[in-house]
């Protein structure tokens, strides 16, 4: 934690001092990995096991590889082996587009038959902005049809937003929105609003999520860093140092 701590306070300073670019930020818009049982009033939790499969799936064997690609098991095996091909892919969708497809056929199968799936509200499960347009269509139309069905799952709108993060900005805020009407304590949202909201340069509500998340959470890792480059890039100069120095004093504590 302290370390992790000292290295808030460098993002910090190089907020203060202007040494980020403000314009620039591609601030992360949540924990990499979320578990989200159906309908559960305990809501969304940190799960690692999802982080832990899709880098398992770096070391897939082709036997493996070219078994799961012709056909996923069925019911939590099939979650399983998606997400190790997610994992397998991640790296390397960008560098060829048969694997890019590849990997897209793996997320439109997780949306129809396992729309929880963890995986799917992760970096490992979200759609690149250079995803094939009809599939960018059909997985946007998918959510809505489950948003619509399932207007009280927690889990649903979770993954939606992940899933639809840096293609559909605008449809990922209003699942998020809806998730944290759902679950109003749970800061998990607030601090995913947030990176939503800074990834599409809206500042202002931005710094309103993550002073949410830190009332509702004050001890949740590096809020405090975002809390002040938001406020810096909202103009809101005076909460930026008071932010600044509220890390400062939690690093030179160690707490």
């Amino acid at each position: 934690m302290k370390r992790n701590r000292s290295r808030a306070a460098m993002v910090v300073m190089g907020g203060i001092i202007g040494t980020v670019m403000v314009t620039g930020w591609q601030l992360t818009a949540a924990p990499a990995a979320v578990k989200a049982p159906p309908n559960s009033s305990r809501g969304i939790s940190f799960d690692s096991t999802t982080t832990m499969l899709a880098h398992e799936g770096r070391k897939l064997t082709p036997e493996q590889l070219t078994a799961w690609e012709k056909q996923l098991p069925p019911g939590a095996e099939g979650i399983t082996a998606a997400t190790k091909l997610l994992g397998y892919y991640l790296g390397r969708a960008h560098r060829d587009p048969e694997t890019a497809r590849k990997r897209e056929k793996i997320i439109l199968w997780l949306i129809d038959h396992h729309p929880e799936a963890g995986v799917l509200a992760t970096p490992y499960g979200g759609l690149s902005f250079l995803a094939d347009a009809e599939v960018k269509t059909a997985v946007k139309r998918k959510w809505a049809e489950y948003a619509a069905r399932q207007p009280d799952n927690a889990a649903i709108f979770w993954n939606a937003a992940g899933n639809l993060s840096l293609i559909d900005m605008a449809a990922a805020e209003k699942y998020l929105q809806r998730g944290a009407e759902l679950e109003p304590k749970n800061y998990h949202w607030y601090y995913k609003l947030g990176g939503q909201y800074t990834l599409d340069h809206k500042y202002v509500p931005a710094l309103t999520a993550w002073r949410r998340a830190y009332e509702l959470n004050p001890d949740v890792d590096l809020v405090l860093p975002y809390l002040t480059q938001a406020a810096f890039a909202a103009g809101d100069y005076t909460a930026a140092r008071d932010y600044a120095r509220k890390m400062l004093t939690a690093v030179s504590s160690g707490t």
